[in-house]
């Protein structure tokens, strides 16, 4: 059976192939923007039937469809003909697929292919129906470690399996955490993610790069990156789920990228957070690497152990600022009562 003209399939298992640079007319880019009036039912490449539109990004509109084919729901990601106009930029988008499709956790969100409808390119993806962790803050506010605590885990877990396949993906971010209806976790967005053996410099995004709210120091300096960079920067997502805001507030770039390097966050001071809590966002946030968990892995031992241990929590509980005086009376207490015991030991 022919292939209808209209469109095109490309291949994305071998990177090296990447076409470009593409030609960002007045028509692609007309044809583009009419894609806000795109109407539901309308047939996508002769497959894809289109329902709704769900979101706008900085690089394109992204629609639920429907797979009429394969009878399942998917995501249509449509690009900014400007964004894929760059051939670094549209080597950026082939990467992330390649990438998402190699791990194959559930945490981590498909993309199963990249067309062109039109002249519009667009990827098909896993549909996530739920809300971004930016829209989670927006719509609450600061939120207590209770509900925070099963998001957390499953981005631990997702980062986890990136790590071990040896991938740092560089961009951690409210925005790019998904939280579905039924509560389930799903971390989008490759397009800056690195494996570790590169070089620096070697990628189609080299330089800084991340989104500069959530740059770790490491990634400021143009240091070697490895999984503790993705902690510092979910260190960052903590604290604004915990606080509802950002630990750093600066309306220039040079302030913050200073603050990402020498500033330590201001204490949170909400009762809605356990000390270990605080213990534990503490040592996500060190300036440097050597200085916070070794791995995803290791925060979820952590986790695990405190879950496990009422003694843990209680001690990691009086070790908060707020609760020092109570933690050196009760030293002085265990004191006297080591001394009694050794008098009363004597006395026999």
């Amino acid at each position: 059976m022919g292939r209808k003209a209209s469109r095109e399939i490309i291949p994305v298992e071998e990177p090296q192939t990447v076409p470009g640079p593409f030609l960002s007319g007045a028509g692609e880019r007309a044809r583009y923007q009419s894609l806000d009036r795109l109407l539901p039912h309308t047939l996508v490449s002769g497959r894809y039937r289109i329902e709704r539109r769900i979101g706008r990004g900085g690089f394109g509109l992204v629609f639920a469809a429907e797979d009429t084919l394969l009878k399942r729901r998917m995501a249509l990601k449509f690009l900014d003909p400007v964004f894929t106009a760059d051939p670094r930029e549209f080597l950026r988008v082939r990467r992330e697929i390649c990438l998402s499709r190699r791990i194959g956790d559930p945490r981590i969100v498909r993309i199963y292919s990249l067309e062109c409808w039109q002249g519009i390119h667009y990827l098909v993806m896993e549909l996530v129906e739920g809300q971004s962790l930016s829209q989670v803050i927006e719509a609450n506010g600061a939120l207590p470690w209770k509900t925070i605590a099963p998001f957390f885990i499953q981005v631990l877990e997702a980062l986890a399996a990136l790590h071990e396949s040896g991938i740092v993906h560089r961009d951690i971010k409210p925005g790019n955490i998904m939280v579905g209806t039924a509560g389930q976790v799903k971390l989008l967005d490759f397009g800056l993610a690195r494996e570790v053996w590169e070089p620096e410099g070697s990628s189609p995004q080299s330089g800084i790069v991340g989104s500069l709210y959530y740059l770790s120091p490491e990634q400021i300096q143009g240091g070697e990156l490895d999984g503790r960079s993705d902690l510092y920067q979910l260190g960052l997502v903590l604290y604004r789920l915990l606080a509802g805001r950002h630990p750093f507030v600066e309306t220039t770039p040079q302030g913050l990228v200073v603050k990402h390097l020498s500033a330590t966050p201001p204490a949170l001071k909400r009762p809605a957070v356990p000390g270990w809590v605080e213990a534990m966002l503490e040592r996500l946030l060190q300036k440097r690497p050597e200085r916070r968990f070794a791995s995803a892995r290791g925060v979820l031992r952590f986790l695990q152990r405190t879950a496990r241990s009422p003694v843990r929590r209680l001690l990691a509980g009086l070790r908060r600022r707020r609760c020092r005086w109570l933690l050196a009376i009760l030293g002085t207490l265990l004191s006297l009562g080591v001394l009694l015991l050794a008098q009363q030991a004597l006395g026999h």
